[in-house]
């Protein structure tokens, strides 16, 4: 609807109200050749709140629709019940002034800047920013010290030819001043105080001004061709996401000595191939695009991005740091001189083409995964099938090859300990553990179905096969229970025995099998109490046939009067496995 209000003619839209309170309206359209043009803000009973001439509106008719503009407006007078302003700079082309009616609570102005009341964290605090800058004429505009933003499109279209800005740090939408004679004048690298605010998408090495503190976040975006960075500073965490949206930034020289480097942060430029640290840092030093500490005897961050399929640790190395490869795309073999010593919590986890480690033989443990930083040290390691662990091991962490690739192990005569899911992967089928395990951690064998241990040792072998799978609650009705054969070795002969975890035995008889084998030598009267609680006949069977060939001749047991029933079906299968003695 038209409505005419002071010399001047609007166009008027309905808006609906939610809650309803009363018809609103919004002006959607002016007719003015008045010098001063006043707004209004009441249409009969009803509001009007709102100002929208965007270009993706109605814009401006009559003989006024070639120029899209109102060139005959010298003051624009905004009433207090306008309380949103959509609007184009270049609309008033020849505005000298703007003014805002007192008791406005959303809009102010300076007479040439707009500025609104904006939202600018999660608690709702309304803060200062600048929305528009109408009056577009002038060589020199100054931004108030006590703006804490710049709005999108704020300064498209004016001509000013510089733009002083506060000292003090301002938020800046990215494209507030595209179309802007000032951005338009300005060289490449563009800086609006400590802050880089435009980069040229075009060049493929960006170098960071020394005066630069910040990064707008907004900076690199899909068309950026920039692959080295030289910065005095690490860019915080929110640019990096940027960068890695952006698949940029190969290379990074960071140039200053006193640069804080938070290697958390860094881990996450996934793009990255190499990184090079100014000399004299007192926590770090590179060498060929890899991290050490300063003193060289720690290795700690290996780009992820960094195309070698073989890495040799340099000589004098003696730590590698807690994710210092972790999630690596290209490495296939890890060498490790006899000065490594130590390994840190997921050094390894995820290099998703590792194949081949060469442990230092003086390497004692493999560190668990812990409640702060989870992951294993070989974790999700999916292509990494055989590995020899070092001789010197004597503890295999938790969750150290959880969820990888492994299909072979090789395990050397001091190893004692083996953690929580260490070894639960999924192709690991056979195992030989040697005579020094003392113990087996929950799940550690998981997908394990052949054992070869001491009678002795390895105690909590039974919960090391059947457990819960760590991601769900650990409750016995969530224990996955598998069948598993173990070959029994004694340690003072050559003396072997067939040990069966039978994969029907019900859960409430596992307590029988976990006390045989926890003591010292294999208490096979407790052992024995698992044949009635079998549920698969031909495995209670096979049970029944092994007992036989352990047993001694006239020996009372558990198994006479099942052999009374059974005698047949146990006689012929003593017979087909070639036992004719026992038969």
């Amino acid at each position: 609807m038209k409505y005419e209000y002071r010399g001047s003619y609007f166009e008027l839209e309905e808006v609906e109200s939610w809650p309803r309170k009363g018809t609103r309206y919004r002006i959607t359209d002016i007719r003015t050749e008045s010098p001063d043009l006043w707004l209004l803000d009441t249409y009969g009973s009803s509001r009007v709140d709102t100002l929208d001439m965007r270009d993706d509106r109605v814009l401006p008719i009559g003989r006024h629709a070639k120029e899209r503009s109102f060139p005959e407006v010298r003051v624009l007078h905004i009433p207090k019940g306008i309380t949103e302003i959509r609007i184009r700079n270049d609309l008033f082309p020849k505005l000298e002034r703007v003014e805002i009616e007192e008791g406005n609570e959303m809009f102010s102005t300076d007479g040439r800047l707009i500025f609104a009341k904006e939202s600018s964290n999660y608690y709702g605090k309304k803060e200062k920013w600048l929305k528009y800058c109408p009056v577009c004429g002038g060589d020199v505009v100054e931004i108030p010290i006590d703006v804490k933003g710049i709005s999108t499109n704020a300064f498209s279209g004016t001509q000013y030819r510089q733009i002083r800005f506060p000292e003090a740090e301002i938020d800046i939408d990215l494209e507030a001043f595209d179309g802007s004679a000032w951005l338009n004048g300005e060289a490449y690298p563009i800086v609006i105080g400590e802050m880089l605010y435009k980069i040229d998408p075009t060049a493929e090495r960006l170098e960071i001004p020394g005066t630069v503190h910040r990064i707008h976040a907004g900076l690199f975006n899909r068309n950026c061709q920039t692959r080295k960075i030289v910065s005095p500073f690490l860019p915080n965490q929110t640019v990096i996401m940027e960068i890695n949206k952006a698949n940029c930034c190969r290379s990074l020289e960071l140039t200053s000595a006193q640069a804080n480097i938070n290697l958390r942060t860094l881990r996450k430029l996934e793009s990255l191939e190499e990184v090079s640290i100014a000399p004299g840092h007192k926590r770090f030093q590179t060498r060929d695009g890899v991290i050490f500490s300063a003193d060289g005897k720690k290795l700690v961050y290996y780009p992820c991005s960094k195309r070698d399929t073989r890495y040799v640790v340099p000589n004098g190395v003696q730590k590698i740091a807690a994710s210092a490869f972790a999630s690596q795309k290209y490495l296939k073999e890890i060498v490790m001189p006899e000065s490594v010593c130590s390994l840190g919590t997921r050094a390894f986890y995820a290099c998703e083409s590792l194949e081949t480690v060469r442990f230092s033989p003086n390497i004692r443990e493999i560190p668990d995964s812990n409640a702060y930083q989870k992951g294993g040290v070989f974790e999700a390691c999916g292509s990494l099938e055989r590995i020899e662990l070092p001789e010197g091991l004597t503890y295999l962490g938790s969750f150290a090859f959880y969820k990888s690739g492994l299909k072979e192990i090789t395990m050397h005569s001091r190893l004692q300990q083996i953690g929580e899911y260490a070894l639960m992967a999924k192709y690991l089928k056979e195992i030989k553990l040697p005579e020094s395990v003392k113990r087996v951690g929950k799940g550690s064998l998981f997908y394990v179905n052949y054992i070869h241990a001491y009678e002795g040792s390895a105690k909590g072998l039974v919960s090391a096969v059947n457990a819960v799978e760590p991601d769900r609650k650990d409750k016995s009705a969530n224990v996955v229970w598998t069948r598993c054969e173990v070959t029994v070795l004694h340690k003072k002969s050559e003396r072997c025995e067939e040990l069966l975890i039978p994969g029907s035995l019900m859960r409430s008889a596992a307590y029988h099998l976990d006390m045989a084998w926890n003591s010292e030598q294999i208490d096979y009267e407790e052992y024995d109490e698992c044949l009635d609680k079998i549920n698969n006949s031909e495995e209670k069977l096979e049970f029944a046939r092994r007992g036989i060939l352990r047993h001694r001749a006239g020996e009372e047991s558990v198994y006479t009067e099942y052999i009374r029933r059974m005698s047949c079906k146990i006689g012929a299968g003593l017979l087909e496995d070639g036992k004719e003695k026992n038969f």
